[in-house]
């Protein structure tokens, strides 16, 4: 669960560093905001040897 994540988080980090619309950067960072939250979730709750 973790390494899906991770991936998806590393090319939203990437994407951040490109030159994007306004519009386009603040749901860019939205989405990097819940990738977050969804990482801590997944580190609390699911057991480790899943």
């Amino acid at each position: 669960m973790n390494n899906p994540l991770a991936g998806l988080l590393a090319e939203l980090q990437l994407l951040e560093m490109e030159d994007l619309p306004d519009a386009h950067r603040a749901a860019v960072e939205r989405c990097v905001e819940l990738t977050r939250r969804l990482v801590q979730i997944v580190r609390e709750e699911v057991p480790k040897d899943l």
